[in-house]
């Protein structure tokens, strides 16, 4: 998206799960909406992991209230490789995070995203919550049976009106009319404060990007964080902005 520095336009927002096919990072953010990635979906993937926590004779945590994000990137080859996390991340959950490294070794069912027709590697966050996935397992289970969403004061449309306030394009006008959409991504942690915000999708203006990045981090209101079986957990989030330029 090519601008020149001008006077001030009109944005609009959407807040749709969209994900550009024109997308080109080396590793997607996230998988195109609607698709799996997992033969079979979310559903498949936690009945195979609780067979396989039978059939290896692997042992409960004993913590009960153990959570964790895995987070791991599927490549076109379907071959999975583990994303390195800070040791903070799982310090109060090491039995789980230990267990899904032995657990994945026997999953083989991965399914790559496809932008286009072509399969691209893509970023993969999976919440586990390890005492839902022994005994206490449920046929066609999810973990949003046990789980809540963050809630932002005034509701979503609040925040969407307050990072649309905070969203100055008066620099900035494309060379012709264009409409586009950037996607931010970003999470609400156990302390309900937003984090890790980045842009998934966005123009080729740095400055641009940056000042979309910049009003979102400005909103420090805290949110009321999700919850896992009644446990403050984190929760990723996206966000997708477009614009008009008339």
């Amino acid at each position: 998206m090519m601008f020149m520095m001008l006077g001030r336009k009109r944005i609009l927002l959407f807040c749709l799960i969209f994900i550009s096919s024109a997308f080109n990072a080396q590793i997607l953010e996230s998988y195109p909406n609607g698709t799996e990635f997992y033969k079979g979906g979310r559903v498949e993937f936690y009945r195979q992991f609780h067979d396989i926590l039978l059939k290896q004779k692997l042992k409960p945590c004993d913590d009960k209230n153990e959570f964790y994000h895995l987070e791991v990137v599927v490549y076109p080859d379907a071959t999975i490789k583990f994303v390195k996390q800070d040791s903070s991340k799982f310090s109060n959950s090491k039995c789980t995070y230990d267990l899904t490294r032995v657990v994945l070794k026997f999953m083989k069912d991965w399914s790559p995203a496809e932008v286009d027709g072509k399969k691209e590697a893509a970023l993969v966050k999976i919440p586990m919550f390890a005492d839902d996935l022994f005994e206490k397992y449920v046929d066609s289970y999810l973990p949003e049976m046990y789980s809540t969403v963050p809630e932002y004061e005034g509701g979503i449309q609040e925040f969407r009106k307050k990072v649309a306030n905070s969203i100055d394009t008066g620099r900035f006008v494309a060379k012709t009319s264009v409409r586009f959409t950037v996607e931010t991504t970003f999470a609400i942690n156990a302390e309900g404060k937003m984090e890790d915000v980045k842009l998934s999708r966005e123009t080729d203006n740095k400055e641009f990007n940056e000042m979309i990045l910049t009003a979102i981090k400005s909103i420090k209101k805290k949110w009321k964080p999700a919850t896992y079986h009644n446990i403050p957990v984190k929760y990723h989030f996206r966000l997708p902005l477009t614009f008009n330029f008339d």
